[in-house]
């Protein structure tokens, strides 16, 4: 439903955060209005868990994106040209 209320182009990044964050606060806030506190407690703990998995996988991507920023060029891909340019 996120998705239709608001959807920015090119940034789909963006975009799944942010319906990520509507359906878990808004369920949160719906168990809440409705008296449930044990099931907005759990709510509450899964939207952390998604956090902290968040944090997890952006600072994988951004070690995996350093280890190719290293192996682009230089003299291993040089040679490798080479060998292309060779066969």
């Amino acid at each position: 439903l996120a998705h239709n209320a608001f959807y920015a182009p090119s940034a789909a990044g963006f975009n799944e955060s942010f319906a990520s964050w509507a359906g878990a606060r808004g369920a949160a806030r719906l168990f809440r209005a409705r008296g449930d506190t044990a099931s907005a407690r759990r709510a509450d703990l899964r939207w952390a868990d998604d956090r902290r998995l968040a944090a997890f996988w952006a600072a994988y991507a951004r070690e995996v994106e350093a280890g190719y920023a290293r192996t682009r060029g230089g003299p291993a891909a040089e040679r490798a040209a080479e060998r292309a340019r060779v066969e």
